[in-house]
């Protein structure tokens, strides 16, 4: 591979998106291995640099070339395994010493291009206790190369390293920029998707959507509210969707839409989505970012029922996924013209998360691996889906500038209501259940 290589699309993206707030951690992604046992501290390192020489992005320097980011490899050596020892500080203030050091490590962002978007710290709490926190700036990494990492460094720890990568994210930016090169006509079809006033956003005027309840003046942050989708109404969904064609994904996001109609006149709800660019063998132990953003557009007109909304939320998800290679900034382009390369032309993101791999054995110790929330999101609200055995948990992140812990409770319980109503009644009316 010939170094320095042009960033991919969603590079770029992440690029432009950094330079808003260079030093912010809304893009960090921090998680902590916790070991228990007799853990080799220089053969974990040795790991993680393996590791890392078999991923380079993770190691990525960036500069810009006329504008564009490109970046090349830091050499592994560059990379150090940061140390502290917390014995003392958890026997004279409990657990909570470590909690702290590791919650500030996720809070601080990147400074890039001088740091690399890599960093690990190992926390040691007790004599056979150990915490290895990673953070990975979102330019080099997304949520589904975590697996494989996680994998490949507990194989290299237990000295049956995997094979070597043929494919890596170096020649996927390769093959993508030489791909778009050369493709024609990829956002055609969102041409006119967009009414000139779509909804992107709970009305938090409206007397029945009262999401500023509970806001303090001056606040900040990206609290979460948690809540369950229980047993019986997961079921539901998962049987409306056999029934209807589609997916219990579109259920949840039909639901959600239906929730943010304002109006009793014809609407187009915009949410938008997160879609894994994992589909093809070669990508599946890739480390990079291959997520791409798209739109989810909901017409809705005022005598709609639940099974009219799920219609156009189906419509849109698979317009979605056959752009699922097109750059998001081609496809804001079509939908609003507008260039900026930071636009986002929706407030509210649904994101239903894969299957939760288990974590992988490190021999000789035990593993828990914890997601750590460093309290930020770039956007204003996420519905955040995860599916259990049996049901889901899900969470409302929002920006607490503009939403209040109050409201979002109430949005919280509407949400679950609207949902039980479209699963299992979707031939009822919408307005009836908001």
């Amino acid at each position: 591979m010939t170094y320095p290589v042009r960033a991919s699309a969603a590079q770029q993206r992440f690029w432009f998106l950094r330079e808003l707030d260079a030093r912010s951690p809304v893009y960090n992604m921090p998680g902590v291995l916790r070991f228990t046992g007799p853990l080799d501290p220089a053969r974990l390192e040795r790991s993680l640099r393996a590791v890392l020489s078999a991923h380079p992005v993770l190691l990525a320097r960036f500069t810009e070339v006329d504008g564009v980011p490109h970046w090349e490899p830091a050499p592994v050596e560059e990379f150090e395994l940061a140390h502290a020892d917390l014995r003392g500080a958890v026997a004279e203030f409990g657990p909570e010493a470590v909690e702290q050091v590791i919650a500030q490590e996720a809070a601080t962002g990147f400074a890039l291009p001088a740091e690399l978007p890599f960093r690990a710290l190992l926390v040691r709490g007790g004599p056979e206790e150990w915490h290895l926190a990673v953070t990975i700036d979102h330019l080099v990494c997304d949520g589904g190369s975590l697996p494989v990492f996680l994998r490949q460094l507990a194989e290299h720890y237990n000295g049956r390293p995997p094979a070597a990568n043929f494919y890596t994210y170096a020649q996927y930016c390769v093959d993508e920029h030489t791909w778009l090169a050369g493709a024609t006509g990829l956002a055609d079809e969102w041409h006119g998707v967009l009414p000139a006033s779509p909804v992107t956003a709970p009305d938090v005027a409206a007397p029945t959507t009262p999401l500023v309840e509970g806001r303090p003046d001056g606040a900040q942050g990206m609290p979460r509210h948690w809540f369950d989708v229980d047993e019986r109404t997961a079921e539901a969904v998962k049987e409306c969707a056999g029934r209807t064609g589609t997916t219990p994904f579109m259920v949840f996001a039909t639901a959600l839409a239906a929730l943010l109609r304002g109006a009793d006149t014809p609407q187009t709800v915009v949410l938008g989505t997160l879609i894994a660019n994992r589909d093809h063998p070669a990508l599946q132990d890739v480390v990079g970012p291959l997520l791409n953003v798209s739109l989810l557009p909901v017409p809705l007109g005022p005598t709609d029922s639940f099974h009219d909304a799920l219609k156009h939320v189906r419509d849109s998800s698979l317009r979605a996924y056959r752009s699922r290679y097109t750059p998001f900034q081609q496809v804001v382009r079509a939908v609003t013209h507008e260039a900026d390369p930071t636009h986002t032309p929706f407030d509210v993101m649904v994101v239903m998360q894969p299957p939760t791999d288990p974590t992988p054995d490190f021999d000789g110790v035990t593993t828990e691996l914890t997601e750590i929330d460093n309290g930020t999101s770039p956007y204003p609200l996420t519905l955040d889906i995860e599916p259990r055995e049996g049901s889901c948990r899900c969470s409302l992140r929002y920006a607490a500038d503009r939403y209040g812990g109050t409201g979002i409770a109430r949005l919280a319980e509407r949400y679950l209501k609207v949902l039980a109503a479209c699963a299992a009644s979707p031939e009822e009316a919408i307005g009836g259940e908001r």
